[in-house]
């Protein structure tokens, strides 16, 4: 994300070595909440920082989409103006993909809002809480 971000986004300098670490910093992070779920099944903090961690990869995902997705217009003013047949199918060709790519970036989104569901079910399956009364 962050080197992507520093290239495109006006306003941030181009320094792709904080980039790098910004992104160093958000794989470690995920990386972390698999490990540390792996260690500690039975923790409920494990399993919040887990959480929090599918949540941030859903986030991340469709914020990614919402912020490359207003390219699609720019390309639609240019649809027919091509002399060449060839051209325009090859234009619908490359929009019709770009969407397709989108909606699959979408769908890995809510597969982790799944994910997290699950593990949410599957904890609480393993650690029924006790009622006192």
């Amino acid at each position: 994300m962050g080197l992507i971000g520093a290239g495109y986004i006006a306003g941030i300098p181009r320094n792709s070595y904080n980039a790098a670490i910004v992104d160093v910093i958000i794989v470690g992070y995920f990386a972390t909440a698999g490990v540390w779920r792996r260690l500690r099944p039975r923790s409920k903090l494990a399993m919040e920082y887990a959480r929090r961690a599918y949540r941030s990869a859903a986030w991340i995902l469709t914020v990614g989409v919402a912020t490359i997705a207003p390219t699609v217009y720019a390309l639609l003013p240019f649809l027919g103006q091509a002399g060449d047949i060839v051209q325009n199918t090859a234009l619908v060709i490359g929009i019709l993909s770009f969407v397709t790519l989108l909606g699959i970036i979408m769908s890995i989104a809510d597969g982790f809002k799944q994910s997290e569901d699950e593990i949410i079910k599957k904890f609480e399956a393993e650690n029924p809480q006790k009622v006192t009364g």
